[in-house]
């Protein structure tokens, strides 16, 4: 199961990585654009068409885009640097859960809960049961059969209707 969900991670974060490098492209490509526009500006000046305060203050606007667009090219590179030990480390991690259930601090079991299950966990006063939360993303898929076909089944609770009760 580690192997299949091992897979799944990788293969999205390959797509990912896809997605993150055409990003990049577009940002290197504005980055180019506003290159050239700060040299129109000096152009501009050169030719005596515009003043020097007002090269300045355009080369300032141009200079705070390009700023911008290397900070999200920045945040973008860091995106981009999951290797794969990293998903090693998170699959152990989630076939490790009852060990690390047990041995955490109330702290960490809260923190914990709310990586497995994001929209936390609900607690019905009047029937005394929980109710069967959204797991994370990598908890579903962990859960998921390899069968194709039977994705379409729900992976939590057996939905109740008039039918007689099951097990479960």
């Amino acid at each position: 199961m580690e192997k299949f969900l091992k897979e799944i991670i990788v293969r999205v974060w390959r797509d990912e990585t896809k997605t993150l490098g055409n990003k990049q492209k577009k940002l290197h490509k504005v980055l180019e654009q506003l290159t050239e526009r700060r040299n129109k500006v000096v152009e501009t000046l050169v030719a005596g068409e515009i003043t020097f305060e007002e090269k300045k203050e355009q080369v300032a606007r141009i200079n705070q885009e390009a700023d911008a667009v290397q900070q999200d090219l920045e945040s973008i590179g860091s995106l981009s640097e999951l290797k794969a030990d990293a998903i090693d480390y998170a699959i152990r991690f989630m076939s490790n859960a009852p060990r690390i259930w047990s041995n955490a601090s109330i702290e960490h079991q809260i923190i914990y809960q709310r990586l497995v299950f994001p929209e936390g966990i609900e607690y019905e006063l009047i029937t005394n049961k929980f109710r069967t939360p959204k797991l994370s993303a990598l908890y579903t898929l962990a859960s998921m059969k390899k069968d194709p076909s039977m994705t379409n089944e729900s992976l939590l609770v057996i939905p109740r209707g008039i039918e007689p009760r099951l097990p479960g």
